[in-house]
């Protein structure tokens, strides 16, 4: 049997598991969604690097990269390849200050200038320092998101 032909088996068989499985979680105990969840992550992982391959390998047919195209197989399945555009980014050991003497008011034009401001990771620490008024004046601008706990498996 080909390996196309394994892959086309191995997806009916993942689509009865994924089918079962929704009926079956709800009653599964802790340690068997844990040993459930190492085992499709563990399945997902080698599919993903199986999968990068195969993209891998159409990149490589595809060499123009100039418009998107789709790809069909003969059996109605198809894949989309959209070339990316590169970002520009400026070098982490430039002197801006240098660049901007350099071009004067061309710099603009070349350039945006952006500035961030993210509260520091240790800010509940350091707010017991603030009089009340400062404090009032920091909560009022910062936002404490919900956060959902991160699930990860390891090999």
């Amino acid at each position: 049997m080909s390996v196309s032909q394994r892959v086309h088996k191995a997806l009916q068989i993942v689509g009865d598991i994924d089918r079962d499985a929704v009926k079956e979680i709800p009653d599964m105990s802790l340690g068997d969604l844990v040993s459930f969840g190492q085992r499709v992550w563990w399945m997902t992982k080698r599919f993903n690097r199986t999968l990068e391959v195969v993209k891998g390998r159409i990149r490589e047919c595809i060499q123009d990269g100039k418009e998107a195209k789709r790809l069909e197989a003969l059996d109605g399945s198809f894949a989309i390849v959209s070339p990316q555009p590169g970002n520009l980014i400026l070098r982490k050991d430039v002197d801006v200050s240098q660049i901007k003497a350099l071009l004067g008011d061309k710099f603009d034009i070349l350039f945006d200038t952006v500035t961030t401001y993210r509260p520091k990771r240790d800010i509940q620490d350091r707010i017991g320092n603030l009089t009340q008024e400062q404090v009032a004046i920091v909560m009022s601008v910062v936002d404490v998101p919900d956060t959902t706990a991160k699930v990860t498996f390891k090999d």
